[in-house]
């Protein structure tokens, strides 16, 4: 029994000790504006994605290095183009 007791203290303490950790890195991060500050956004070139005179980009979805897009001309064809993100750095 004493065990039992120990244990569930450890355990309790362990929780706290999570807590005060997830609380202060959570302080810690919206005082340093949220993010590691290396990230950057460089316009996109639409020559990089292969676009044809006339054609717009209509819709976008990206997914680990990937950036789908939808693309459409002037008589309303539309088209798909599956593009590697490291392609157009």
């Amino acid at each position: 029994m004493r065990a039992l007791k120990i244990s569930v203290v450890a355990m309790g303490v362990l929780i706290i000790v999570g807590f005060a950790v997830m609380a202060a890195e959570l302080i810690r991060r919206s005082l340093d504006g949220g993010g590691s500050g290396d990230a950057t956004v460089a316009p996109l070139n639409p020559a990089a994605l292969g676009l044809r005179s006339g054609e717009r980009v209509v819709a976008l979805a990206a997914g680990g290095e990937r950036l789908i897009v939808v693309v459409e001309d002037a008589d309303g064809v539309q088209r798909i183009l599956d593009v590697a993100i490291d392609g157009l750095r």
